[in-house]
């Protein structure tokens, strides 16, 4: 197994590693750690039916259920996502930058997502090391942030435009669900502190005037996109990234239209 950096701060592509495939002891341990030390994995090459990947992440934490998304073949297990020609900007996943389902209580701690279909050129993914950004605030917003705490709201085109996916029948999310986490955040491996607001789900600061959440939130907004804390990553068919989504944010560009891409997403309640 070979690690191969992106960037000094976020992102990195494994080589060695056939990931349709059971892995040993220790290359489980050492993925873990490359995901501590990275926060998002990337791994070209990969064949396999998408319908494996809830095994892929189960060596690494307990299988999440995630409600509301196109499924794989009605596997409950695995979210379908098809970008197209009739694809409009609402019904684009993760066109803003975000962590995963933050509007639930317990969000999945690590998620993987299976590219098998892009266009030659566009659709890449901005993952953001939200740590880092944390570390860059001034002490003073640190302080100040500390024991704040932020709404976060699904399905948000009750709030705004920008929506995670519509709602669908049968499949759960027919009432908003609405969650208040601390905007800063602890990752447990490391004791590291992170920013944990996000512009597709963070709504507003309760107890605080609208005006001024807002700022708040605004400005944490853009201390998150800055390019020093984010890797871009441009996809190749058959690729796999696997992130920290305490630890990260990401978000996909949408500038292939009308091009396709064909992705498949499996989600872990932990991290072994």
């Amino acid at each position: 197994m070979k690690i191969h950096k992106l960037t000094n701060t976020i992102g990195a592509e494994i080589s060695g590693v056939d990931l349709s495939k059971p892995l040993t002891d220790q290359v489980r341990v050492d993925l873990k750690n490359a995901l501590i030390d990275n926060y998002v994995l990337f791994f070209r090459d990969q064949i396999m039916d998408p319908g494996y990947l809830p095994t892929v992440i189960s060596q690494f934490g307990k299988n999440y259920i995630n409600v509301g998304e196109p499924k794989y073949k009605d596997n409950q297990l695995v979210g379908y996502f098809v970008a197209g020609e009739n694809t409009t900007a609402l019904q684009v996943e993760g066109l803003y930058m975000h962590a995963d389902r933050t509007s639930i209580q317990n969000p999945p701690r690590t998620s993987m997502l299976y590219i098998t279909e892009c266009p030659e050129v566009g659709g890449d993914t901005v993952f953001a090391n939200v740590i880092a950004a944390y570390e860059a605030l001034r002490e003073t917003d640190k302080k100040q942030l500390e024991y704040t705490k932020a709404m976060h709201m699904s399905p948000i085109w009750s709030m705004r435009e920008n929506m995670a996916f519509p709602p669908i029948s049968g499949k759960g999310l027919a009432l908003p669900q609405i969650m208040v986490h601390p905007v800063i955040a602890t990752r447990p491996e490391t004791g590291e502190k992170l920013i944990y607001v996000n512009e597709a789900f963070t709504v507003n600061i309760p107890g605080v005037p609208a005006v001024e959440g807002a700022q708040i939130l605004s400005k944490l907004f853009h201390q998150i996109v800055n390019p020093r804390f984010s890797c871009r990553f441009r996809w190749s068919p058959n690729t796999i990234a696997w992130w920290d989504n305490l630890g990260t944010q990401h978000q996909a560009i949408w500038d292939y239209y009308p091009n396709r891409r064909v992705g498949h997403r499996v989600l872990s309640n932990n991290l072994y």
